[in-house]
């Protein structure tokens, strides 16, 4: 994450509080949930749903310091799963 967006991420955790950003964390997720839901999914709304739901994990990063280290070895773990599951589904083509 870039240095100037951590800074405004901390300065804004401070002013609203931490619970505040975990409830709009989970407020964008629902979002874009509802997003997806739909019966025909709308490319502006989609990216506009996703930018704030990554901008939201971002700020979850601020507020839990070892969500960084910790998440990026647990999708490292999760990818590898995910190759051998991709490539048993493939040999039993």
């Amino acid at each position: 994450m870039k240095r100037e967006h951590r800074l405004l991420y901390k300065k804004l955790i401070q002013k609203l509080g931490e619970m505040h950003q975990i409830e709009k964390c989970v407020e964008e997720l629902n979002e874009l949930c509802d997003v997806l839901d739909s019966d025909e999914i709308d490319s502006f709304a989609l990216i506009d749903e996703v930018a704030d739901v990554e901008i939201t994990m971002e700020q979850l990063k601020v507020i839990f310091p070892y969500l960084g280290k910790e998440v990026r070895e647990r999708k490292k773990f999760k990818i590898e799963r995910l190759k051998r599951e991709v490539l048993g589904l493939l040999s039993d083509e």
